[in-house]
């Protein structure tokens, strides 16, 4: 089997996927050199993915075993949970306090991140969503939480 199952998984994944995109790519015409057709890209791309993912698990085959890691519940949950609650948060509390509320809990996730950091983090994180996404980009989302006087 693999000496290391991280990338050994991780290439049967890719590989499975390249195979996926190559098997839909099929019912389109790739077209022609000059002009090319709505299967070309995808089967390019799905042929590089294969290629690529069983590279990595034939490589994952060689060199010293290495154990599988042990799953880590504290960091999934906490990115997990924060991308819940950012959901949750969005229309009632507005982009700036969900995705500060995101940072948060997804911070929450790391032994020794101190709270002082995840706050500045977070601040400042949330500015740049609304700075990127409400001016940069106009998407319509709600930047305060709703029934404020000045939303």
């Amino acid at each position: 089997m693999f000496h290391d199952p991280r990338d050994g998984l991780v290439g049967l994944a890719l590989a499975a996927t390249g195979a996926g995109a190559l098997w839909i790519a099929r019912r389109y015409p790739a077209g022609t050199a000059a002009d090319l057709g709505p299967g070309f890209l995808p089967g390019i791309l799905g042929a590089l993915l294969l290629l690529l993912g069983l590279l990595m698990a034939a490589g994952a085959c060689r060199g010293p075993r290495t154990p599988f890691p042990v799953l880590q519940l504290r960091p999934l949950l906490a990115v997990l949970g924060g991308v819940v609650l950012f959901g949750l948060l969005l229309r009632s509390a507005g982009l700036l306090v969900a995705s500060s509320a995101l940072v948060l809990l997804a911070s929450a996730g790391l032994r020794g991140a101190g709270w002082r950091v995840a706050l500045i983090e977070a601040v400042v994180l949330g500015v740049l969503a609304v700075a990127v996404f409400v001016h940069g980009l106009g998407l319509r989302l709600p930047v305060w939480p709703a029934g404020l006087p000045w939303n």
